[in-house]
């Protein structure tokens, strides 16, 4: 047979469809990671803009915490347990790497924001589409309260961060993104348990009803 008498044969189309198939793949791929790499440009110029500028008394309280956990000059409490210690201990960490000024010690929750927008965007995508995620995205991208716990010292960021990354982890069905971000967003604030009954659903589910396994579950996360 000539290979000009191969397009009127069935393999004609199978190897068309194979290379839309292809391109079409290609072309999502790219727009995914144009898509992300606006988002990340986006965070980052927008809620950039102050990091610098004066403490408020929030943040001056963590700040005074990370220089030495445990412990408030703001507070007479012996040992500080108003809220959970992994926010000021992460920035304890930055601290002793980077210094203590106001741009090191907002630097953690910008990154957070941005971390969080990524997420957005593909839990979107998840659940829907990707057109869903990028423009899910890009609303927390300029959403104002959100803009405002980027830009500050405070753990609001990181817990926003905590939350979505346990509901990406529900929505893959994968226990170490749930168990992450849960364990995470209860280090941070207080909140976080609120996660609980969510939680308790999503092992009911992903263990068919075992009471026996989903207690063992339990248990572990009170050890932890």
């Amino acid at each position: 047979m000539k290979p000009s008498s191969l397009k009127n044969t069935p393999l004609a189309p199978l190897k068309g469809g194979i290379a839309r198939s292809f391109l079409e793949s290609r072309t999502q791929s790219l727009f995914m990671t144009a898509s992300l790499a606006t988002i990340i440009v986006a965070v980052l110029f927008i809620r950039a803009q102050n990091l610098a500028s004066p403490l408020y008394y929030d943040e001056a309280v963590y700040v005074n915490l990370a220089q030495h956990p445990f412990h408030s000059d703001f507070y007479d409490d012996p040992i500080f347990f108003r809220h959970p210690p992994a926010h000021y201990l992460l920035l304890a960490g930055v601290g002793k790497i980077a210094g203590f000024s106001e741009t090191a010690m907002r630097l953690p929750s910008l990154l957070f924001a941005a971390a969080t927008s990524i997420l957005i965007f593909m839990l979107g995508m998840r659940l829907f589409t990707r057109a869903v995620g990028f423009i899910a995205a890009l609303l927390l991208t300029f959403n104002v309260l959100n803009q405002q716990y980027a830009e500050a010292a405070t753990m609001y960021a990181m817990l926003a961060f905590a939350v979505t990354l346990c509901g990406y982890g529900f929505a893959r069905e994968k226990e170490w993104l749930v168990a992450t971000g849960f364990l995470t967003a209860v280090y941070t604030h207080y909140f976080g348990f609120y996660l609980a009954p969510a939680l308790l659903l999503f092992y009911y589910h992903t263990l068919e009803g075992d009471w026996k396994k989903i207690a063992r579950r339990i248990a572990l996360y009170i050890l932890a």
